[in-house]
């Protein structure tokens, strides 16, 4: 939405320059990078991305899915689990730390679950938020 006519705009002025505001740097999100699906057999489902400062996973299939670091990974035991028909998950840096960033393993349970994997990831500079 834009200043009626007369009317100077101070500050943040969408959402993305509030983001920018608090972490410091722009960041730019990514859809569905590595995969689409979490399946059956188990698989990466985050490449490990030391950019990366947040991710969702979002499942629309009709399985469960469980999800974890790939080092400590292990479906049904290890791992958290997101329920199947708009299941989400949400991680972020300054909630949980560097793992964030990790390489991410999953699997699904019955079958495979379409899942929509977003990744915001810090975008190179320059420009806002680089200080430039």
């Amino acid at each position: 939405m834009t200043a009626p006519a007369g009317v100077v705009r101070s500050g943040p002025s969408t959402v993305r320059d509030l983001i920018v505001a608090r972490l410091g740097v722009p960041v730019a999100p990514v859809f569905n990078r590595t995969t689409s699906q979490i399946s059956l057999t188990l698989g990466t489902i985050l490449k490990q991305d030391p950019t990366r400062v947040a991710f969702i996973i979002s499942m629309g299939g009709f399985f469960d899915a469980f999800v974890g670091p790939t080092r400590f990974f292990a479906p049904q035991n290890f791992s958290f689990r997101i329920p199947g028909l708009n299941g989400v998950m949400i991680a972020t840096w300054d909630e949980d730390g560097e793992i964030v960033a990790e390489e991410w393993s999953g699997q699904s349970v019955g079958g495979s679950s379409l899942a929509l994997i977003t990744e915001y990831l810090i975008v190179p500079g320059p420009g806002p938020g680089h200080g430039a």
